[in-house]
């Protein structure tokens, strides 16, 4: 195990029973709403449109939930990567035309898009798949200093946009790495050991 603070067991059954199952039943959902759409047919309260969006949201998060539980069990990275790779499609598919309609801020799944970013640094992701989730960043408006600087590592075209933290604490500490970094990487290095040791 990797995280030593994981109860074994209880990852492993929250893995299983929540979200693989919330994964599972999102993708159900989506064909059978996506299809009572195509023929005219409303079955629920909400909109169709609404529906589908909200099973790709579930997959998006989920997918990222399952990566890191799985991450802190010691899984090996390769088994990993279906669940990175869903939570990606899940982040694409939310910004698709037919859901501009709807009324969504990133920042209301801020932790998962970190997440996402960080976890694509860390396995050297191409610029496609990266410029994919910094789309879905600029689509929801993801104002952030942080959220700025992870992108800003790729080269896809990615500009700062503020200096603010959507959460100052515990981000706002990030801040002197970030500045550092533009100017002097070891120092930057040494500030994020530093951080990471007392976070």
């Amino acid at each position: 195990m990797r995280d030593p603070y994981c109860i074994e067991e209880d990852v492993r059954k929250r893995i299983s029973e929540c979200y693989l199952r919330v994964i599972n039943d999102a993708e159900e959902q989506m064909k059978k709403v996506t299809a009572d759409e195509e023929q005219g047919i409303q079955r629920y309260p909400s909109d169709n449109i609404s529906i589908i969006w909200a099973c790709h949201s579930e997959l998006y998060q989920c997918g990222m939930a399952v990566f890191s539980a799985m991450y802190s069990l010691g899984e090996k990275i390769e088994a990993l990567h279906p669940y990175f790779d869903i939570s990606v499609n899940g982040l694409k598919n939310m910004y698709q035309p037919m859901f501009h309609k709807i009324e969504f801020n990133i920042n209301n799944c801020y932790d998962a898009l970190l997440d996402l970013i960080s976890i694509g640094i860390l396995l050297e992701i191409d610029d496609d798949t990266m410029k994919v989730i910094a789309d879905g960043a600029r689509f929801y408006h993801a104002n952030d200093a942080l959220v700025d600087f992870l992108l800003s590592a790729y080269d896809i075209g990615w500009e700062h946009c503020t200096g603010k933290f959507y959460l100052p604490r515990p981000y706002q500490y990030t801040k002197d790495i970030i500045r550092t970094a533009q100017e002097d990487k070891e120092e930057a290095s040494r500030l994020l050991e530093e951080y990471v040791k007392n976070w």
